[in-house]
């Protein structure tokens, strides 16, 4: 692939965006990873159209926005590149059978999920890839778009992201738990407080993320529902970046970075943190955390890599 083409990675607005810190943290990711490869990368609001450009979108968008793509791509000509951030489940996304049908969140609108699955679908019909976050999305978008490429996002290390606190980071917070308030985390939350400070902030905007992150002693990932059956390792990723102990509820499948944080069923959750808590080497512990996943893998080659067979 030409070194010199100018890829475009798209802030898209037209789905809550400004709601999602972890969105913003993966459009930085794709820049450092892209700019790694020796590819000339920006960001962009609208669908660049001059010779040479490819277009990259991350899902959510609607319909509208899948309608723009395809005409940008019939009148420049210009190929594009979607990035799937969720799980496809037959003619949905997410259709894991949970119970919780009166969660006020995102994760649990049936119309929303078969709205972001439509509109996804019918920009993949000319799309010239698509790049899912986690190996384990990859079988079901293959089967639904057996001509192009699916193709996992390499889950590196990123020295552009990483997060260095200023001399001794001071530790304000025991347990942070930085995520969407779904019924069962609130639920797993408030069994967990009868013996453990846990902060649960708002979503915090993206450049405050990691400073907060690092003034954790431990930083808790949750599963959205109890029927969930996968993990989120952007946000593995992300707090990998950030310098803090990470701990987080075991999945039916596991990512690929649990063997960079510590895991551990729902029901052992209280009897761990308690123990790490007492620990007077957490703090070295999450040191050596953060240093083994700074070894993992190579940045710009697994990008080269992913752009070479994305045009395969």
């Amino acid at each position: 692939m030409n070194s010199q083409k100018s890829l475009k990675v798209l802030l898209n607005t037209a789905h809550n965006f400004p709601d999602f810190p972890g969105v913003a943290y993966f459009l930085r990711y794709l820049h450092a990873g892209i700019e790694a490869a020796g590819i000339d990368v920006d960001y962009a609001l609208g669908f660049g159209a001059g010779a040479g450009t490819l277009n990259i979108l991350v899902e959510p968008f609607d319909d509208a926005v899948a309608s723009q793509l395809l005409e940008n791509k019939a009148r420049s000509g210009n190929e594009y590149i979607l990035v799937a951030t969720e799980f496809l489940t037959g003619d949905t996304l997410n259709a894991f059978g949970g119970p919780e049908t009166a969660d006020a969140t995102h994760y649990s609108r049936d119309n929303t999920w078969r709205m972001r699955h439509d509109a996804f679908m019918k920009a993949a019909s000319g799309a010239r890839a698509v790049w899912v976050t986690t190996v384990a999305q990859a079988p079901a978008f293959r089967e639904k778009l057996p001509d192009i490429p699916v193709l996992p996002i390499p889950l590196s290390y990123a020295p552009a992201l990483n997060h260095i606190p200023k001399g001794d980071q001071t530790k304000y917070y025991d347990v942070l738990f930085l995520g969407a308030q779904t019924p069962y985390r609130q639920a797993l939350l408030q069994d967990l407080r009868s013996d453990i400070a846990i902060e649960t902030p708002p979503f915090l905007p993206d450049m405050l993320y990691h400073p907060i992150a690092s003034q954790a002693r431990i930083c808790l990932h949750l599963k959205l529902q109890a029927a969930w059956p996968f993990t989120s390792v952007i946000r593995h990723h992300s707090l990998l970046h950030a310098a803090t102990y990470i701990v987080s509820e075991a999945c039916d499948v596991p990512g690929e970075l649990d063997t960079f944080i510590e895991t551990v069923p729902a029901d052992g959750l209280s009897d761990l943190l308690r123990e790490r808590l007492a620990d007077p080497d957490l703090a070295l512990k999450a040191q050596r955390m953060k240093a083994n996943f700074m070894r993992h893998g190579s940045l710009r080659q697994e990008f080269r890599t992913l752009l070479s067979e994305s045009f395969d």
